[in-house]
């Protein structure tokens, strides 16, 4: 899932950047938005890391006890 996440990360960043840099021509404007973006995201792709770790065991433990 991290390599995904990083991916994500990197697309959502070059996507903001690109998009605020059009607008206003002023590339450390657009470079801290995209950092921005990507920090917004942090939270939500942990909690979805510490789900997935946590489904992931949930089926173990089912498979087991059967």
């Amino acid at each position: 899932m991290i390599p995904v996440g990083q991916s994500g990360l990197k697309m959502l960043y070059t996507s903001v950047q690109s998009k605020v840099f059009a607008a206003t021509k002023n590339l450390p404007v657009a470079h801290l938005a995209g950092v921005a973006a990507q920090t917004s995201m942090l939270a939500p792709l942990k909690t979805a890391q510490n789900l997935m770790t946590c489904l992931a065991n949930n089926i173990i433990n089912d498979l087991g006890s059967k």
